[in-house]
C-alpha cells in the first residue's frame, strides 16, 4: 500500500515541492549571467607609501604616489552609474571616516567592456561627500588622521546602492607623527666656546628630511621663548644632517653686543614643508659664549688696567627746595624794603621767610644703558644680514629709594622692529616697596610655577604682594599680538589675553603652599572675519590650569621636598561645538562659568616633585620626578612637553680647589598609550672644575645623550647616541716684568646612528681644537695670537676649518682711551676651498666710571671655493658708534 501511494501522482504535496524546485532552477538559471556580470567588476586599492601617508586628505588629491584605485571590467558588456565606496578604519580609533554613498558629489563613471581604468583619489572620491566620526570631526579637522595603522577598504556600487564588486578589499597604511628634534648641545644655558660651536640635535629618520637651524640673540630681562619669537636673526640656515659647525663666514658673535646670550631652534623639513609634532620645532634652547678666565688686570680690549673700584650708583636727592634767588627777592619788592642790604641779609632774610624744607629721599640708580647707531654694508650675498643702518637703545636701569623702594626699568628699543608674537619694542616697569610689594606695568615677565605661568611675556599689569608669611598675586595682559598671514608662510594669530592669580603662604626656600589659577583665551573678534577662519590662521584656543605647589623643608639645608600637581583644560578650538549636557561628560556645571567645555577640549594633569638631600656640607643629591600627561596645555608655558615621563639624579661635590656636577636621567614619551610608539631617551652629563694651583685650572665636560624607539618596525626604529667631551686648561705666568697666559680647549663630539637601515648615514664626528697666547708689557701693551682646527666627518662629506688671529691692544691718555686692532684669517676646506679675511678696529673713550664711548669698524671678505646659494664671495662692512650709561 505503501508503495501505490508513493507511485500515485495524485499527491498535492509532491507536486508543490516538484514545482517550487523546477521555479527555483529556473530563476537561478535566469540571473546567472547577471551574477556573473557582477563578479567581472572589480576594485583595486593600493597605496604605494603604506609607511609615509600624509595626515591629511586634502594631500592625498591629486598625487599619483598616496592612493591608487584600479576598476576593471572583464565582462562582455558595458557598466554604467557607478561609484565607490570607502570605508576607513583605525586599529584603535576603529570607524574614522566613510563616504557618504547616497550623495549626489561622488563622481559617478562609466566601465566599457573589458575597460580598466586607474583613478585617483579626487577622481574616485569627493571630499564633500566624506563623513567623519562625530568623536574625531574637531581633531581631524584640526591635525588630520590621528597617529595609527589604517585600513582603507572599498567596493563598487551601482545607482542602486548595491555592490557589484563583491566583498570590500582593502590596503593598510600608517599614519606617524614624528617627534619634533631634540636639541642635544647646547643646552640649559652653559657656556661654549665661541671659536668651534658644534650645534647638535636628535634628527629624523626620514632620509628626505631638512633643518631650518635658526639662532637669535637674547637680551636682558627676556625670557628664551620671548628671545626665540620677536629678536632678530644671528643665524639662519637649512641643513641635511644632525649638527652644524659655526662657520667662520657666518655671522660674527658681536653682531648684537648688548645680547647676554643666545638661544637657539631646529625646524624639521620634509620636501620644504614643516613636518612632526609642533610643526617640527625643537623646544628653544639657552646658551652663552664661555669668557676666557681673566688675565691680571687685562680689560676686554687687551689693555692692561687697574679694575675700578665698585660704582655706588648715581645718587640724588629728592625734595622741594623753596625760595629764590636775590634777583627773585628783589622782584618781589623784598629788596626795596632794606631787608636785603648784603648777601648775607638776603640769605637770613630768606631762611627767616620761608618754610622749613621737607626731608630728603634719597634716590639710587643702578644699572647700564646703551644707545648705539650701526652702518651696513655688504656685496655678494643674496640678501643683506641686517639694516644698512639701525639705531638702538637697550638698558635695565634700577631706581632704589630711600634704601626700601626698588623700580627696575627695562627697555629694548630698536628701528629694526622684528616682532613676531610680540613687538619688538618692549618698555617695562616693575617698581618694588618696602621688599614685600611688586607692581608691574608695561612688558613684563615674572614666574608663577612651573605648569602656569612660566615662560610667558606679558603686555600688561598686575601685583605680588608677600606681607608677612601671606603671599597674594594677580597678573593679566596680552600674551599674543594679532597677527595676519603673510606670503612667507606665517600663521595668522589671534590676540591673546592671559590672567593669573596665586594665592597662598610661605616663600621660596622655606615651607610654602601656593594656589595658582591661569586662564587665557584669543579674541576672534580681532582679526577680519574674512581671515579669522582661514586655514592660514590658528585656530582659536582657551585654556584653564589650575594648580598646587608645595615645599617642605623637613630639615632645612638637610633635606628638602617641593612640587607641583595641576589640571588643565584645554580647547583647540573654540570655533568648535560647544557640550549642552556636561553632566553627561562627568563635568561638574559650575567649569561653565570660567571655561567653556566644547568639542574639541580635553583635560589632564600635570605633576613634578624634587628631593634634595645633603648628607655633608660639600656634598648634596636631588631626586626629580616630572609627569605631563599627553592633553595638558598651559598657554602660560608654552615651551613645556607633554607626554613625558622624566626621572633625573643630580649628585653634586663642592669642594675648595673645585667642583663637579653630575646629571642622570631618563625621559619616557607615549605614557598614555597614544601613539604608534614610545621612545626613551638617556641623557648623562658631568662638569669638573679643578684648580689645583693658582697659576692654573682644568675644566673638564662630558655629555651623553641616547634615543631609542619602542617599535619592531625597522623603518621607524630610532635609536642613536650622541656624546660630547671637552678638557679646556689654562696657565698664568710672570717672566720677569712681563706676564703671560696660555689657554688651550679640545673637544669631541659625535653622533652614531644605530639603526639597521639608516645606520652610517647619519654619523658625524667633530673633532675642533683652540689654543691662545697672551703676553702684556708694563707699559699698556698686549699681543694676543689664536689659533683653531677643526674637523669635521660624516658618512658623505669631510671638513677641515683653521683659523688664525692676531690681535693688538694698547692703552693711551692715563689708561682713557683704549684702542683694539685684530686681523684673522680662516680657511674651510669641503668639497673645495673657502677663504676668508677680516679686520678689526675698536676705539674706546671711557669719561669718569659711568660714561664710556665706543667706535668700532669691521670689514670681513670671503673667497668661496664653489658658488653657495648664489655666490661665489661677499664683502661686509659694519661701523658702530655706541654710548654706554653706567649708573
Amino acid at each position: 500500500m505503501n508503495r501505490s501511494r508513493h507511485a500515485c501522482p495524485g499527491s498535492w504535496a509532491e507536486v508543490r515541492w516538484l514545482v517550487s524546485r523546477r521555479w527555483v532552477l529556473s530563476v537561478a538559471l535566469l540571473f546567472l549571467p547577471l551574477a556573473a556580470q557582477a563578479q567581472s567588476v572589480s576594485l583595486q586599492v593600493i597605496i604605494p607609501n603604506p609607511n609615509d601617508m600624509p595626515r591629511t586628505l586634502g594631500e592625498w588629491e591629486g598625487a599619483a604616489d598616496v592612493v591608487q584605485v584600479i576598476v576593471t571590467n572583464a565582462g562582455t558588456a558595458s557598466t554604467d552609474d557607478l561609484r565607490i565606496a570607502l570605508q576607513l578604519r583605525g586599529q584603535r580609533r576603529g570607524e574614522v571616516a566613510r563616504t557618504d554613498n547616497g550623495s549626489p558629489l561622488q563622481p559617478r563613471f562609466v566601465l566599457g567592456a573589458g575597460e580598466t581604468r586607474l583613478l585617483l583619489w579626487d577622481e574616485a572620491i569627493d571630499p564633500n561627500a566624506i563623513r567623519i566620526a562625530d568623536n574625531l570631526e574637531n581633531e581631524f579637522r584640526r591635525d588630520g588622521l590621528p597617529e595609527d595603522v589604517y585600513l582603507l577598504c572599498g567596493q563598487i556600487l551601482d545607482d542602486a546602492g548595491a555592490s557589484v564588486s563583491g566583498p570590500e578589499t582593502c590596503a593598510s597604511f600608517l599614519v606617524y607623527e614624528p617627534d619634533a628634534p631634540t636639541a642635544v648641545y647646547p643646552i640649559g644655558g652653559e657656556a661654549v666656546n665661541p671659536e668651534a660651536l658644534v650645534f647638535q640635535w636628535a634628527p629624523s629618520q626620514d632620509a628626505r628630511s631638512t633643518y631650518l637651524l635658526t639662532v637669535k640673540p637674547r637680551f636682558a630681562g627676556q625670557s628664551v621663548v620671548t628671545a626665540m619669537q620677536a629678536n632678530p636673526v644671528q643665524l639662519d640656515v637649512e641643513v641635511a644632517t644632525g649638527s652644524y659647525l659655526y662657520l667662520p663666514s657666518d655671522a660674527p658673535w658681536d653682531l648684537y653686543p648688548d645680547a647676554v646670550g643666545y638661544v637657539w631652534q631646529v625646524q624639521e623639513l620634509r620636501d620644504g614643508v614643516p613636518a612632526g609634532r609642533d610643526d617640527g620645532r625643537s623646544p628653544a634652547a639657552a646658551f652663552v659664549l664661555r669668557e676666557q678666565p681673566a688675565f691680571g688686570d687685562v680689560d676686554r680690549f687687551g689693555a692692561p688696567a687697574p679694575p675700578p673700584p665698585p660704582s655706588p650708583g648715581i645718587q640724588f636727592e629728592i625734595g622741594a627746595r623753596t625760595g629764590a634767588s636775590p634777583e627773585g627777592y628783589a622782584a618781589t619788592g623784598l629788596a626795596t624794603t632794606g631787608l636785603v642790604a648784603s648777601r648775607q641779609s638776603f640769605e637770613a632774610e630768606r631762611a627767616r621767610h620761608a618754610p622749613a624744607p621737607p626731608a630728603r629721599v634719597p634716590v639710587t640708580l643702578t644699572g647700564s644703558a646703551t644707545a648705539s647707531f650701526d652702518v651696513y654694508s655688504q656685496s655678494g650675498l643674496t640678501r643683506d644680514r641686517r639694516p644698512g643702518g639701525a639705531l638702538l637703545l637697550n638698558g635695565q636701569v634700577t631706581a632704589t629709594v630711600a634704601g626700601l623702594y626698588t623700580i627696575p626699568l627695562s627697555l629694548y628699543l630698536s628701528t629694526e622692529d622684528a616682532g613676531y608674537q610680540l613687538p619688538f619694542n618692549q618698555i617695562g616697569l616693575s617698581p618694588t616697596f618696602g621688599g614685600w610689594a611688586t607692581l608691574h606695568g608695561g612688558y613684563f615677565s615674572t614666574r608663577f610655577s612651573n605648569f602656569t605661568l612660566g615662560d610667558a611675556r606679558l603686555l600688561g599689569g598686575g601685583f605680588e604682594l608677600e606681607p608677612g608669611p601671606a603671599r597674594i598675586a594677580l597678573v593679566s595682559g596680552i600674551s599674543q599680538q594679532a597677527t595676519t598671514p603673510d606670503e612667507f608662510g606665517r600663521l595668522g594669530l589671534f590676540r591673546q589675553r592671559l590672567t593669573a592669580a596665586q594665592l597662598g603662604v610661605g616663600s621660596e626656600g622655606g615651607y610654602l603652599f601656593w594656589l595658582t589659577g591661569l586662564h587665557a583665551t584669543d579674541d576672534t573678534n580681532s582679526l577680519d572675519a574674512a581671515v579669522r577662519r582661514a586655514e592660514t590662521v590658528r585656530a582659536p584656543q582657551e585654556n584653564l590650569v589650575v594648580s598646587a605647589r608645595f615645599a617642605t623643608p623637613f630639615l632645612p639645608g638637610k633635606l628638602e621636598l617641593d612640587g607641583e600637581v595641576a589640571v588643565g583644560a584645554y580647547s583647540e578650538d573654540t570655533f568648535a561645538q560647544k557640550l549642552v549636557d556636561l553632566g553627561e561628560y562627568g563635568i561638574p556645571g559650575f567649569v561653565e562659568s570660567a571655561f567653556t567645555p566644547r568639542t574639541s577640549s580635553r583635560v589632564d594633569l600635570a605633576a613634578e616633585t624634587a628631593l634634595r638631600v645633603t648628607p655633608v656640607q660639600p656634598f648634596s643629591i636631588a631626586l626629580k620626578g616630572q609627569y605631563v600627561g599627553p592633553g595638558f596645555q598651559s598657554l602660560g608655558a608654552p615651551q613645556l612637553e607633554v607626554d613625558v615621563l622624566d626621572f633625573v639624579v643630580n649628585p653634586t661635590l663642592t669642594l675648595p680647589k673645585g667642583s663637579l656636577n653630575l646629571s642622570v636621567g631618563v625621559r619616557t614619551n607615549d605614557v598614555a598609550g597614544t601613539r604608534l610608539f614610545g621612545t626613551q631617551r638617556t641623557i648623562i652629563n658631568a662638569t669638573g672644575n679643578v684648580r689645583p694651583v693658582p697659576w692654573g685650572n682644568l675644566s673638564v665636560q662630558f655629555s651623553n645623550y641616547g634615543l631609542r624607539s619602542s617599535t619592531d618596525n625597522d623603518t621607524l626604529r630610532i635609536e642613536n647616541v650622541s656624546r660630547l667631551i671637552s678638557v679646556s686648561p689654562g696657565v698664568q705666568y710672570v717672566t720677569g716684568t712681563l706676564r703671560h697666559a696660555v689657554r688651550a680647549s679640545y673637544s669631541y663630539q659625535e653622533f652614531n646612528d644605530e639603526n639597521i637601515i639608516t645606520g652610517r648615514l647619519g654619523d658625524t664626528q667633530n673633532h675642533s681644537g683652540t689654543l691662545s697666547y697672551t703676553f702684556a708689557w708694563p707699559s699698556g701693551l698686549a699681543l694676543t695670537t689664536s689659533s683653531t682646527l677643526v674637523r669635521g666627518l660624516t658618512s658623505s662629506i669631510n671638513s677641515t676649518i683653521f683659523t688664525v688671529n692676531q690681535t693688538a691692544a694698547y692703552a693711551f691718555l692715563n689708561r682713557k682711551l683704549r684702542t683694539s686692532l685684530s686681523l684673522g684669517y680662516n680657511q674651510t676646506e669641503t668639497v673645495a676651498t673657502d677663504y676668508g679675511f677680516q679686520g678689526r678696529l675698536q676705539l674706546g673713550y671711557r669719561v669718569g666710571r659711568q660714561h664710556r664711548f665706543q667706535l668700532t669698524a669691521q670689514v670681513r671678505a670671503f673667497d668661496y671655493g664653489v658658488e653657495r646659494a648664489g655666490s661665489n664671495g661677499f664683502t661686509e662692512t659694519l661701523g658702530r658708534l655706541a654710548y654706554t650709561l653706567s649708573l
